[in-house]
């Protein structure tokens, strides 16, 4: 869950270029999660309003980024997100442990598409050793750092 929640943010970020619309607690969801906060503290309702909207759709980034650092400003779960964020987005940033493990992601593909399917095994355990979690796309291989 903590993982769709960063995914999302980063997401919004990107969409919005982290540009965000003003909202209040007026706005339904902030309604509904505040009610559930005000409710002895009642964290898995507050909880339960957001991760299925999370999970909805969003017409406007602008206006759900907005929202999302509204909720945030109580679950703090973007001080995760906001280390991950830089790492995720560039891989030319300068982390030579991004570098080597995003060079691996290379070997994989490689590996795959000779049907070496034992050394993209042996690559991969070498990925998630390093602490990066390994998603295959259509692209090709791509990995995010993991949360613990």
């Amino acid at each position: 869950t903590v993982q769709r929640i960063v995914d999302f943010r980063m997401d919004l970020e990107s969409k919005t270029n982290g540009e965000a619309s003003e909202v209040d607690l007026s706005h339904p969801i902030l309604k509904q999660f505040s009610e559930a906060l005000a409710d002895d503290l009642n964290m898995a309702g507050a909880l339960g309003v957001v991760i299925p909207w999370v999970r909805g759709d969003h017409p406007d980034p602008h206006e759900s980024l907005a929202v999302w650092k509204k909720i945030n400003s109580v679950l703090s779960i973007a001080p995760v997100n906001e280390g991950i964020a830089e790492a995720v987005a560039d891989s030319s940033s300068g982390d030579d442990e991004y570098a080597e493990a995003d060079q691996w992601c290379k070997d994989l593909d490689n590996a795959r598409a000779n049907k070496d399917y034992d050394a993209a095994d042996e690559i991969r355990k070498k990925i998630q050793d390093a602490g990066f979690e390994v998603q295959t796309t259509k692209e090709g291989t791509v990995i995010k750092r993991t949360l613990a």
